[in-house]
């Protein structure tokens, strides 16, 4: 495919974005998957608010596997989320504005899905969240109105 320069220039400006955006993400949640065990073991416990005793033995084991599963899946998800942004990197020429909102949504989509699933832990990370959000945001208008030559939204 034959672009025009200032195409061509947004393009790859995008394909940076989502190869950062991609590679961090990997990084992140790998490093969370290998460490998942001993982050569940430095777990602060916390105190009954009304009391101030400590759990039981069980609900400790059962709220520290609890967080494994939960950090565990999310990792997963975000891992998946990644690994295709990446791939749409690697395809970013075939439809540049398409392919960038796609992993956008991806992203998002991952994000509220965890949140759906443990809404505690929607404002963990919230600022790497909205940067990662904004990043796709400037790209895909960049890109769009490269292609366009008009101001995109």
């Amino acid at each position: 495919m034959v672009f025009k320069a200032e195409v061509l220039a947004a393009i790859i400006q995008a394909r940076w974005v989502l190869m950062l955006i991609g590679m961090g993400l990997i990084a992140f949640h790998a490093m969370i998957l290998v460490n998942v065990d001993r982050m569940a073991d430095a777990a602060p416990v916390p105190r009954d608010s009304e009391t101030g005793q400590l759990p039981s033995d069980e609900e400790i084991a059962f709220n520290k596997e609890r967080f494994r599963v939960m950090a565990v899946q999310s990792s997963q998800w975000n891992l998946l989320a990644g690994v295709w942004i990446l791939a749409s990197a690697a395809i970013l020429p075939m439809a540049p504005p398409a392919i960038v909102v796609i992993a956008a949504l991806v992203f998002l989509g991952v994000q509220i899905g965890t949140a759906v699933q443990e809404p505690t832990t929607i404002l963990n990370g919230v600022v790497v969240k909205l940067a990662i959000l904004a990043g796709l945001f400037t790209v895909t208008r960049k890109v769009l109105e490269a292609e366009t030559g008009e101001r995109a939204f």
